[in-house]
């Protein structure tokens, strides 16, 4: 089971630090509801969500592109964000089939793997975990919300001293859905405020009306004028 996590993780973060350099998704001042089935579920999603070579939903998972804080479609071309040093605030949102949800059992796990056994204390409302060796540039960082439902925040190591690529992945559940919420290290303080409004935008996609509506209020026309 641990080997099949790892992977999953793995692939999710080489999207994440690899797509900045994908082609940018056609951007315009017309904005499509596309409608898909996940987990059995009629969703109907803004297609600017799902513009990208990475994204994708349909059958038991969606993996959509969003932006700080969470809600906002990426609102230029990723490698100009890239190459301006914006693009950290890019939030990947991958939801599945609620199955087995997020538990104490997985959460242990991950601090097992990780040897994240020092507690560092809240910080940002959450509680810290690290490794006992400060040095070890390559550790891993949980940050637990809740241990008993098993929402927590994986924090990559960093590959090297200097290294601020860190990519953190937010683990929780709602309703009939399981998220993974991947951001950069930078934006962990605002973990709350990115939470809050993914499931804003998510649950705007109970309808095309919920769903227009909704892009319609983040004033996305304003966004791509200019495009």
């Amino acid at each position: 089971m641990a080997s099949h996590i790892n992977l999953s993780i793995g692939l999710l973060l080489l999207v994440f630090i690899t797509g900045a350099c994908d082609a940018a998704p056609s951007l315009s001042n017309e904005i499509t509801i596309v409608e898909r089935i996940v987990a059995g579920q009629r969703l109907y999603i803004p297609d600017v969500y799902l513009d990208f070579p990475y994204t994708s939903a349909g059958g038991q998972s969606a993996l959509i592109q969003a932006y700080y804080p969470g809600s906002m479609p990426v609102p230029d071309d990723p490698q100009k964000l890239w190459e301006q040093g914006e693009w950290y605030k890019n939030v990947r949102i991958l939801f599945t089939e609620r199955g087995k949800p997020p538990s104490r059992e997985f959460l242990d796990t991950r601090i097992e793997f990780s040897k994240t056994f020092k507690n560092d204390g809240v910080q940002y409302g959450l509680t810290a975990l690290t490794q006992d060796n400060p040095d070890d540039a390559s550790r891993d960082d949980i940050w637990i919300e809740d241990a008993e439902l098993g929402f927590f925040i994986n924090c990559t190591g960093k590959r090297h001293k200097d290294d601020d690529s860190q990519i953190c992945t937010h683990y929780f559940s709602q309703n009939d859905y399981r998220f993974r919420v991947s951001y950069n290290k930078k934006i962990l303080s605002d973990w709350k405020l990115i939470k809050s409004n993914v499931l804003a935008l998510f649950d705007s996609f109970e309808s095309r009306e919920t769903a227009t509506a909704y892009i319609q209020n983040l004033n996305i026309q304003d966004i791509f004028i200019g495009e």
